[in-house]
This record gives structure tokens, sequence and C-alpha cells, in this order.
């Protein structure tokens, strides 16, 4: 098997058996230690990445697996190569790469800066195959023995928040414009298979945090307490806190990649609640399918019903 391919494509089995080596290209990087933030979408991953990206000396990166995974070669790269100019790298991007020596280049361009490298990557996982399913790498990430911080939010906020999400961005001429980079975008045929999936996705997620311990962070604790709640996960990921982590701020300067737009192309925000309670506009049918898959596993992380 050819290590090769991430630039120039190649199917889903291809990525899982180099996510296998994933593991062990991490828990080599005796230098820089790296931190992954994982969660569902629509969870908070992204306005924690940045948050923490306010750290002194860090570089907080978001998706960079996932865009590998999913985005054309071209579009991948492209993204590199402005990341690299933006951050003013002086490794070269490589012109083809693997999930291993992505994370290699990546961890060159933060020892080089001496910085603390941060990464946040999605939960997603799809019927496979398919290129958006990254739960090998995720479980290859968790396997190295890297420090994670597991972030989950309210089961029908985060159901919600994602139908809002892919009827605004998966549907239409944006989803054409997206099409252009992605080679495999979600299709989905109504509302009740964009709810079916997220909930399941949420329900698979939940099994995996319990499986491990890891720094569990609800979305809803960072919302109301950002400054009780942020120290504590820099207490658990040694990570020094600084004050502008949680106040009022401009964009970070060593952040970007994928995720929430509003969150990696605009400028920080101070941190509100406006979100919490968005569960509440689902159907009562979408609220009952939420109900019977993530039921037992949201009280178990806090959520009740």
């Amino acid at each position: 098997m050819h290590d090769q391919l991430g630039w120039t494509g190649g199917s889903v089995a291809h990525f899982d058996l180099l996510d296998a080596r994933l593991s062990a290209s991490i828990a080599s990087a005796i230098d820089i230690t790296p931190t992954f933030i994982i969660g569902p979408p629509r969870s908070g991953t992204t306005l924690l990445a940045q948050i923490l990206a306010h750290g002194e000396n860090v570089l907080s990166l978001s998706e960079p697996f996932f865009a590998v995974r999913a985005l054309r070669p071209r579009a991948s790269r492209m993204m590199f190569q402005i990341l690299r100019s933006y951050f003013h790298w002086h490794a070269r991007v490589p012109p083809t790469t693997c999930t291993t020596e992505l994370f290699g280049y990546l961890r060159a361009c933060a020892w080089a800066k001496h910085q603390r490298l941060i990464i946040k990557e999605v939960f997603s996982e799809f019927d496979r195959p398919h290129p958006f399913s990254n739960t090998e790498t995720t479980n290859a990430i968790a396997d190295s023995g890297a420090a994670i911080i597991a972030i989950v939010r309210d089961p029908y906020d985060t159901v919600a928040s994602t139908l809002r999400a892919v009827n605004r961005y998966l549907t239409g001429w944006r989803r054409r414009l997206f099409w252009l980079a992605c080679e495999a975008i979600p299709h989905f045929k109504c509302d009740e298979e964009i709810v079916r999936h997220a909930t399941r996705n949420w329900a698979l997620f939940a099994d995996w945090v319990r499986r491990d311990c890891r720094v569990l962070v609800r979305y809803e604790d960072l919302i109301h307490d950002p400054a009780a709640e942020v120290r504590r996960i820099c207490d658990r990921v040694a990570l020094p806190f600084h004050e502008r982590m949680i106040a009022q701020r401009r964009r970070p300067a060593s952040f970007g990649g994928l995720g929430d737009l509003n969150v990696v192309l605009g400028p920080s925000r101070s941190i509100h609640n406006r979100a919490v309670g968005r569960g509440r506009t689902l159907t009562p049918a979408a609220r009952e399918i939420v109900r019977k898959v993530c039921g037992p596993s949201a009280a178990e992380l806090g959520y009740p019903e």
C-alpha cells in the first residue's frame, strides 16, 4: 500500500489503513505533545478551539485531518497553503500526504515556533464507506494516549443546530458551491433523515466518550461559567490559563482551518447563551427520536429528560 494518497485522492479504505498508523505517530511526538478537541458537529468544538487559541504560544487548528479526508485534493492543498502563508510556516506543504505525514508536518510547524499544538476534529460517523466518516481517525487519536478534550452539548440542541446548518448550507446553490470543494457531500432526502443521522452520531459519540477517561466539557457549562470551565480545562491539559481566553477579543492570530464559518472567519465575540435551548424548535416527532436514541446516554452525561 502506497502512503502518498492524501492530496491525490483515494478510497476511504485507504484512509482507514493510514489512520491505523496515526496513533503511533502521535505517541512518538515527544517534543510537541498535541491536545485534541473532539465532539460531534454543532457541539462547540470550533468555539473551544478558538478560545484556547488565545493562550500563550498556542497553534490551534480546526479539522486538518477531516479536510484531507473530505475535501477534494486541490481544495485541501489550497487550504494548507493558505494556513502556511497566514501563520508564516517555513516548512513546505508536502505534495502528497496521508494522516501520519500531515501530523508530522503540523507538528514540525508548531515545533519551529515553539508553540503548543491543539487540533480540533469532529466526530462524524456515516454508513461506510463515506469520506465524512472519521471514526478510525478519532480511535487512532485515542489509542495514541494524546490529551483529549471531549466536548458534548445537549442532544436536542445539537440535533436542532445540525438540522438548521444542513438546511442552510447543504441545499440549493450553497450545496453546489460546497460540491466544488467536497468530493462527497452528504445527501439527506428530508428533515427526518437529518435528525436520525445527527441523533445516532451523538449517541455513538457518547458511547465513545464513556469508554475512556478523558477531559469532558459540557457546552452549557462552558457558556454559563466560561472562566471556571476554561480554567479547569487548562489545568487538566497543562495549558497556562490567560484572561484573554474568555474576554471579548479580536480573532486569535494562531487559529484557522475548517468549522463554523462565523467562528473561523469572523472576529472573536463574547461568549453568549443564545444557542442554549435551541432543541425546543424541534417537532414533537423529532424530539421523540432524540429521546429514544439518546435518552440513557444523555442522562449519564448530565442531560436528564
